[in-house]
């Protein structure tokens, strides 16, 4: 998509967009702003449309911290459109699926694509980031189970929810959050709930998954598996047992299970969770809870 604006602006910089770090088109016409960067959107796919995003921050280098669970999400989901990805390794811009910063803007947005505006006068082009959201969202990264915010953002730490806003900026496509950090949906009112009441109570998401205790790191592999074989369950190539009857949260449910992992999943009045012992005793899906 091309933008091409034919009046000059009375700055005299030859157009109306300027590039911003982050997830959406700022319109610049100072001191009297004449656009509303409302009328300029990237129109959202049809639902049937399935879409993705990632948003990895790793805080220490490979092979310890790595970004290979949201790679394959992405290759593991290789029939969804891809909406951009988040890391905090921000050169990669100009790549085919646009990647910026592991910033709160972009949790916001839960998705982004690529336009290109046009200026008639130097008769340059630049390529910005639009918000266009995706299905879901993927977050690897720390939480704190103290404020059940999420610790990997270069410029907000921790986010709490409410610093997402879902109620205003997830109100398009955004189905599931998957939070793969430590303890962030932990059954009670500070994680799980808070994130819960915030998108599941307000019709605004399908369901929530993550962990209720800690969550696989990125050194071993174990995230990537889990990734695999949810991913797998998400495309066909195996079916997981019902739980929730929400095809998503059992995929989730048991991509855990098998990988000996404590994850949960939400939906708006109730949550399952992966119950992992010690021999004797067999691991389960534990549920279903009220809350």
């Amino acid at each position: 998509m091309t933008l091409r604006y034919g009046e000059p602006c009375p700055q005299g910089n030859g157009y109306h967009f300027h590039k911003p770090f982050g997830q959406e088109i700022i319109m610049v016409d100072p001191p009297n702003p004449s656009i509303d960067d409302k009328q300029i959107q990237i129109h959202q796919s049809q639902d049937w449309v399935p879409e993705v995003t990632t948003y990895d921050h790793i805080t220490t280098p490979p092979p310890t911290g790595n970004y290979l669970d949201s790679e394959a999400i992405e290759a593991g989901l290789s029939g969804h459109q891809k909406r951009g990805r988040a890391r905090d390794d921000r050169s990669h811009w100009e790549m085919k699926t646009p990647t910026l910063a592991t910033m709160l803007r972009f949790l916001q947005a839960a998705g982004v694509e690529k336009i290109k505006v046009f200026d008639p006068h130097s008769r340059k082009e630049h390529e910005l980031p639009v918000k266009n959201q995706a299905d879901i969202l993927y977050y690897s990264g720390h939480g704190s189970s103290a404020t059940g915010g999420l610790l990997s953002c270069l410029d907000k730490c921790p986010v709490l929810v409410s610093d997402i806003a879902p109620s205003v900026n997830w109100k398009e496509d955004l189905d599931y959050f998957i939070i793969a950090g430590c303890s962030v949906l932990k059954p009670d009112p500070t994680n799980g709930f808070a994130w819960g009441n915030a998108t599941l109570k307000q019709g605004i998401l399908k369901g929530l998954c993550g962990y209720h205790g800690l969550a696989p790191s990125d050194k071993g592999g174990a995230s990537v598996r889990i990734v695999q074989d949810f991913t797998a369950f998400l495309t066909l190539t195996q079916i997981p047992p019902v739980r929730s009857k929400d095809y998503v949260l059992d995929a989730w449910l048991e991509a855990n299970l098998r990988n000996k992992a404590l994850g949960i999943v939400y939906t708006s009045s109730q949550f399952w969770k992966v119950v992992v012992r010690r021999w004797p005793f067999k691991d389960e899906v534990a549920g279903t809870f009220n809350w």
